[in-house]
């Protein structure tokens, strides 16, 4: 049964021993392993660089949004109708409301049912027209903290990648060692009896 450790102990004695019993593969896995752990903890505070430059780009976008966006009251003008889709639970609003001194006309999805005259409200732009609700600096925090996170899982997922193929190719020579060995302990067995 072979054992693949990620002790960062055993890691070194085998770079530090110079005993018969460490081969040079295992000294090349041992300083592979070594390099890619060293790799994956100094990932950690660039990905957090990363996750702090992201939010500070992200929370000045949002904040401009928030200055163009605005929440209006709109009115119902008619009853909601149920929305044609037969999947989502939804009604279709007919809605009104004023800005800058001029009358809006909108249909809007709501998840109750409203009566005329009810007041649900809108985000519109400068313009006045309906738009999305603005992002907040939560989003952004949200936001810096995935690409935080996913940059780290990169960095680790690619060392991940490099031990793997370095442990392969580190245990193929190990194998073809083994059997050139074996082959010569045969060899000589026959010939020894001979």
């Amino acid at each position: 049964m072979e054992t693949f450790t990620l002790n960062a102990g055993t890691w070194i004695r085998r770079l530090a021993t110079h005993g018969p019993l460490v081969r040079t593969s295992d000294r090349i896995e041992a300083a592979v392993a070594l390099l890619v752990l060293i790799l994956v903890l100094f990932a950690v505070p660039v990905a957090g660089a990363l996750g702090t430059t992201a939010y500070d780009t992200r929370a000045h976008e949002y904040a401009a949004q928030r200055l163009t966006s605005h929440r209006v009251d709109a009115i119902t003008t008619d009853g909601s109708s149920p929305s044609k889709m037969r999947y989502q639970d939804a009604f279709v609003t007919p809605v009104q409301w004023q800005f800058a001194g001029k009358q809006h006309i909108d249909t809007i999805r709501t998840p109750v049912r409203l009566k005329p005259g009810d007041h649900k409200p809108v985000w519109v732009d400068a313009a006045g027209n309906r738009t999305v609700a603005p992002l907040t600096d939560r989003d952004a925090a949200i936001d810096a903290v995935s690409i935080a996170i996913a940059s780290w899982i990169a960095v680790a997922g690619a060392g991940a990648a490099v031990l793997v193929v370095v442990h392969s190719r580190v245990n193929r020579r190990r194998y073809a060692g083994w059997d050139r060995e074996l082959e010569d302990l045969a060899d000589n067995g026959r010939t020894n009896r001979s």
